[in-house]
């Protein structure tokens, strides 16, 4: 058989159709991997927005709680003084009068002891439930912060993952577009 300029030769081209067919497959896996690589940017853009987002919620939840604790703190010290007062203001009262009347009833007396006892009542009832939710506040914080913690630990994890799949799918596209770039003695080159 004898080749003649026009005509290369069977054996070749066998092969430039089978360099032409895989060079087709990867320029396919290509765009493939130009599509799973935006993909991944924009997950990663997304969870760099939610871990922002949850931390700002976080900042303002914990301001809140500090406003809530130190609104309780004033008014436990304000309960106190109240108590202290009327504590003083029942104690100059009965010294006051035992002194003037002597002889005064003891129904008076006991009166005036039921309206303290019932006014202390319900400001250690008051004081109490603020106690109660001071509590429930605190505990609704930690809840809050071990499963913001927890959350933001599973964004990072998953932005590292987005990173180093980003990395692979750039080094792979790199990798392809340097082997099968159209060069002089590429399949797209002796096409033409």
């Amino acid at each position: 058989v004898r080749m003649t300029a026009m005509d290369p030769g069977p054996d070749l081209n066998t092969k430039y159709q089978k360099l032409a067919t895989e060079y087709a497959k990867i320029r396919a896996q290509m765009t493939v991997l130009k599509k799973g690589l935006v993909d991944e940017q924009d997950k990663s853009s997304i969870l760099g927005d939610q871990v922002h987002e949850r931390d700002t919620q976080m900042r303002k939840q914990t301001s809140e709680m500090d406003a809530v604790l130190f609104r309780n703190q004033q008014l436990a010290k304000r309960i106190n003084l109240l108590q202290e007062e009327a504590e003083a203001t029942a104690s100059k009262k009965g010294k006051s009068r035992w002194k003037r009347d002597r002889s005064g009833s003891k129904e008076r007396h006991s009166e005036n002891r039921l309206a303290v006892d019932s006014a202390e009542q319900v400001i250690n009832e008051e004081l109490v439930a603020k106690i109660t939710e001071n509590a429930e506040l605190k505990v609704k914080l930690n809840d809050i912060e071990t499963q913001h913690t927890a959350n933001t630990q599973a964004l990072k994890l998953r932005i590292e993952d987005l990173e180093r799949e980003k990395v692979e799918l750039s080094s792979g596209v790199k990798a392809w577009k340097e082997e099968f770039s159209p060069c002089e003695g590429g399949p797209a080159a002796s096409r033409q």
